[in-house]
């Protein structure tokens, strides 16, 4: 019996899709191996295919909605689930709870060793939506720059 990876069936999906060559999918497998970069990566780096492209490629072999976080109101507290220094590393960000499922928007589905520390951190089982990796930085980053704002504008209050 033969198992194929999501890395195998995103680059046969492409070659499909004729996004991709014989001599293209060689050249993506050998950089694979020569570097230790995830398929994914190497796609993007060798502009073969954008963010959103890949997040939506992502979607339809993996069966797992996209969501637009520029366009959906995260709950802070929600957020907080995940400290952000493990968000940003693992580019990934919680976007809702109910009860003991956290939906958590990722760019990198497939890492998991991720998801299981993410699972464990939480304590929630894991419902998983894609998102692009500039989408999941710039909520970190606005959160970060909010937090901030609001830090210094009760520091200017309490300094009148």
């Amino acid at each position: 019996m033969t198992t194929t990876s999501v890395s195998d069936k995103l680059i046969e999906s492409l070659t499909q899709k004729g996004k991709i060559t014989a001599k293209d999918r060689d050249k993506i497998l050998r950089a694979h191996q020569q570097t230790g970069k995830s398929v994914s990566e190497i796609l993007v780096e060798q502009k073969i295919l954008d963010e959103k492209e890949l997040t939506q490629l992502f979607s339809e072999n993996l069966n797992c909605p996209i969501l637009r976080l520029s366009s959906y109101q995260i709950d802070p507290d929600v957020a907080k689930l995940l400290p952000r220094p493990m968000a940003e590393r693992y580019l990934a960000i919680p976007v809702a709870r109910m009860g003991n499922f956290l939906t958590l928007a990722v760019s990198r589905p497939l890492d998991l060793i991720e998801m299981d520390d993410i699972r464990e951190l939480t304590g929630c089982l894991l419902q998983l939506v894609f998102s692009t990796p500039t989408e999941i930085h710039n909520v970190l980053t606005e959160q970060h720059t909010g937090s901030s704002q609001i830090n210094q504008f009760i520091q200017d209050k309490a300094a009148d």
